[in-house]
């Protein structure tokens, strides 16, 4: 029995490879692209920020156009002038503003609400690309969770059959019954393994259909590939220089730094100057009264009660605020960034390491495949749930690699799928190579390296 499960799984295996190419199933950059189009709702509060702020732009420019209003006003009296009849008035009005001059308070506010405006364009697209990068992620552990899945699977078979054998065995007097027991608690742990895999990948399906709107129902088996190049080697400096200039994280708080002084430069008491008219109506015939006017009028609020000069300390202490914050994350972006560099080039060195147990675990089951076929061996014990596993390390690996690509991408303020390409950071500072003094990786002996399928010393 033991003998028929593994063959039917190692010929499993290779069915899916085959079958692979005849599926069609999103690649990463087809998944982002779904994230975009559908998966709005999930960064929907910073658009809203956004939109807010735009409102507030306009609202600012509003105060340069002209204002119009009308009033109406009806009133009961009792005149003690002998001749008048009349206990009622009715009086209307229309009267148009216009401000002239305020002394640059009015373009204080309208460039600080531009600010604003800028700041929440930053913050909405460090919002959606985190979005991004949390399916991108999603995507490439989905792959990996599938080999994990068949991996646990093809254990929980092999430990179930060995339990029914050592079972047989106990029958006959071959075995004790701790033996027997030990085989079934193997089985029930291996049970459990595979159950905690199986809901780890159903919550990795069901949020990334939330992400992208997308059944990913059917099980994903065109795992994800890198190529063979050797990884070039990052100009640390030039990369530290260009997260400085482009991080979304730091134009954000310099643009809420700007808006935060403009208001301040505003709060003072500036006088303004406006030009208006009017046209009145009243019911009754009276001397003294104006049926229209026109002119213009100076309005200075030059006594409050200290609030202007308490907005004002209100607002020096947020731009402290505000300006303790840039240096903090200029700092921590140095440290992420440098961290970022270090773990490209390990998840590099992972993907060559794992490349290699895979193709260790791979000639290990072809040589037990030809034992069994040749008959000096009754089955293929471990062999088939070692590949399985070294193929969902590799995957792993390469997601691994692929993900933390992109977060260096979004650290330098750029998009995610551009950590898709492998050699985006030297495309980004021109090709520049790393300076002697600086950092340079170790550099392995395997996949991807110049002497993968060379001999590195003489054979005679």
């Amino acid at each position: 029995m033991l003998n028929r499960i593994t063959s039917v799984l190692f010929i499993a295996i290779f069915a899916i490879s085959v079958n692979a190419e005849e599926r069609s199933e999103p690649s990463a950059i087809e998944v982002i692209t779904l994230i975009e189009t559908n998966g709005k709702i999930h960064f929907a509060e910073a658009t809203a920020n956004l939109k807010l702020a735009s409102a507030r732009l306009q609202k600012a420019w509003g105060k340069l156009l002209p204002k119009l209003s009308a009033t109406i006003e009806a009133q009961r009296y009792n005149s003690s002038h002998s001749l008048l009849k009349d206990r009622a008035e009715v009086t209307s009005g229309l009267e148009l503003v216009q401000p002239i001059f305020d002394f640059g308070h009015s373009w204080l506010l309208i460039s600080a609400a531009e600010a604003d405006q800028k700041s929440e364009i930053h913050l909405s697209n460090i919002a959606r690309r985190t979005v991004l990068l949390e399916g991108l992620a999603l995507f490439y552990d989905l792959h990996a969770s599938e080999l994990y899945l068949q991996a646990f699977e093809e254990a929980h078979a092999s430990q179930y059959v060995q339990w029914e054998r050592a079972k047989e065995r106990e029958s006959i007097g071959m075995l004790s019954k701790v033996d027997v027991a030990t085989k079934l608690y193997k089985t029930e742990n291996s049970r459990l393994a595979l159950y905690k895999e199986r809901t780890r990948n159903l919550d990795l399906r069901l949020r990334l259909t939330e992400l992208t709107s997308y059944s990913f129902e059917s099980e994903m088996i065109i795992a994800p590939k890198i190529s063979g190049v050797k990884l070039a080697n990052i100009n640390l400096a030039r990369i530290r220089e260009l997260a400085i200039i482009n991080s979304s994280l730091l134009e954000a708080l310099k643009s809420k730094e700007a808006a935060l002084t403009f208001r301040r430069q505003g709060s003072y008491p500036f006088p303004r100057f406006e030009a208006f008219s009017s046209i009145n109506q009243y019911s009754r015939a009276s001397t003294g009264r104006n049926n229209w006017t026109a002119g213009g009028r100076i309005i200075w609020n030059i006594f409050d009660k200290n609030l202007k000069s308490a907005q004002r300390l209100q607002l020096s202490a947020e731009l402290g605020r505000i300006n303790a914050q840039i240096e903090i994350e200029r700092q921590k972006l140095g440290r992420q960034l440098e961290i970022a560099v270090r773990r490209r080039y390990d998840a590099w060195q992972e993907i060559i390491t794992s490349r290699s147990r895979f193709d260790l675990a791979k000639y290990k089951l072809l040589q037990r495949q030809q034992m069994y076929d040749q008959g000096r061996i009754s089955k293929l014990g471990v062999a088939m749930t070692e590949f399985t596993t070294a193929e969902a390390e590799l995957v792993k690996s390469i997601g691994n690699f692929y993900v933390g690509n992109a977060n260096l991408a979004v650290l330098l303020g750029e998009e995610p799928s551009l950590g898709l390409d492998i050699q985006f950071p030297n495309n980004l500072i021109a090709g520049s190579s790393i300076s002697d003094d600086d950092y340079e990786p170790k550099r392995g002996s395997g996949y991807g390296q110049e002497d993968q399928n060379i001999l590195n010393r003489k054979v005679e």
